[in-house]
């Protein structure tokens, strides 16, 4: 009991404090971060408006300015990789192409030591023969 009791003080406690503390401060102690977020009186508008187009134009001309200096020899030079990386992966194609008609060209070992070779029917005619 006593402990439901101390658990519903700590409960009332915890959502009147917050509540009691949350008052509005004075204006004098207010930032001026703070006083730039309230909403613009009519007459400050208009000013406030002009610097953030001055703010954008000056943004968006140094990124320009930056887009402009570095883009293009990025460009030239990933264009030339690229250039460079297709030769490479032709005479790659080339030289396994080489190597696998060579694989699939039959060669004059193979066909002495196959069992089809006239010297092979010979020795086995021979064979028969004899045998």
């Amino acid at each position: 009991m006593k402990r439901a009791g101390l658990m519903a003080l700590v409960f009332a406690t915890a959502m009147v404090v917050p509540a009691a503390l949350a008052q509005e401060p004075s204006k004098d102690t207010e930032t001026p971060l703070e006083q730039a977020a309230e909403p613009a009186a009519d007459g400050e508008h208009g000013n406030l408006e002009l610097w953030k187009w001055a703010n954008f134009v000056v943004l968006a001309g140094g990124l320009g300015y930056l887009i402009n200096k570095n883009a293009g020899p990025f460009f030239a030079a990933r264009s030339q990789q690229i250039r460079k990386e297709m030769q490479d992966a032709q005479e790659a194609r080339r030289q396994s192409e080489a190597r696998a008609a060579e694989v699939d060209r039959p060669s004059p070992a193979w066909r002495a030591r196959s069992p089809r070779s006239a010297p092979n029917r010979r020795r086995k005619r021979r064979r028969k023969v004899s045998g």
